[in-house]
């Protein structure tokens, strides 16, 4: 099975390629960041302008269903590594079933109080319904939105499902060439 693998390109909207994707369920690796190559520019311009919020903990989710965020989210945490935040962490909630939601969100919340970063990638809306508590429990959100793919309805239902002040940022995946 393979994975969208997001990089930026030079006008800041990102490019899709693919990549083998992990299946494990989100319980068996919680909270693991792998070392990744450093991103370029357009990842540290996101990085930066993140920086300019007051987010702890940040869920990356899909504006609609069958995208997998979760390369999008380990970039942002190794552009956060490579800018000194070494307190930021991947959380995998791909996959959570409600009884995992709990403990993530309990997770989650730790990293607030110790006001550590979290990166949270996470399963569309639609997909998985869990979703909602950790992208609630997080500072704010990152979407993630598919041109010329995504439904507009099904940008503003996430949208409307989280709060649009919870909304952080959005970022663009183009297709492929």
């Amino acid at each position: 099975m393979t994975d969208e693998r997001a990089t930026p390109d030079v006008e800041g909207t990102i490019v899709k390629a693919q990549l083998p994707v992990d299946e494990r369920p989100a319980h068996e690796h919680p909270a693991e960041a792998p070392p990744r190559a450093m991103p370029d520019g357009d990842w540290q311009h996101l990085w930066f302008s993140l920086q300019r919020t007051d987010w702890s903990a940040l869920a990356v989710l899909p504006a609609d269903s069958g995208l997998d965020v979760r390369d999008i989210a380990e970039a942002i945490v190794d552009i956060g590594r490579t800018s000194g935040a070494d307190d930021v962490m991947l959380l995998n909630g791909r996959g959570a079933s409600f009884t995992d939601a709990q403990e993530l969100v309990e997770t989650i919340e730790s990293f607030k109080r110790r006001r550590s970063h979290v990166v949270v990638a996470c399963d569309s809306v639609d997909d998985n319904p869990a979703t909602l508590a950790l992208v609630r429990a997080a500072s704010g959100a990152l979407m993630v939105v598919r041109l010329g793919q995504s439904r507009l309805a099904a940008a503003r239902k996430t949208i409307d499902a989280i709060g649009r002040d919870h909304v952080l940022a959005s970022i663009t995946l183009r297709p492929r060439s």
